[in-house]
């Protein structure tokens, strides 16, 4: 008897909804966006946040930006001065622009 496991293990590998699944790293990112008066951060701002390296930061925001799990916005500086993007979640207003 001959089965499809090859087949049937591609099926169900691609009908997980791998998408909306975080990794443990980038719940750490997510939980310090969402804290009630989280601002928009840059990802320096981030990595101070967190104490870890820019490049693990860049990475797991990166993956949360195409997951749609963050959002860029325009308007961030670095601590040289230069223009970088801001991180957000969707939907979630800061606090201080809640009584504004």
């Amino acid at each position: 008897m001959r089965t499809r496991v090859a087949d049937t293990s591609l099926e169900t590998y691609h009908s997980l909804p791998v998408k909306d699944y975080l990794q443990p790293k980038e719940m750490e990112v997510m939980d310090l966006l969402r804290q009630p008066c989280a601002r928009p951060m840059t990802r320096e701002q981030i990595a101070q946040r967190l104490g870890w390296k820019e490049s693990a930061v860049c990475g797991r925001c990166n993956s949360l930006v195409a997951k749609g799990a963050l959002i860029e916005l325009d308007g961030g500086k670095t601590a040289s001065g230069r223009s970088a993007k801001l991180l957000k979640v969707p939907g979630l207003a800061p606090q201080a622009e809640l009584f504004q």
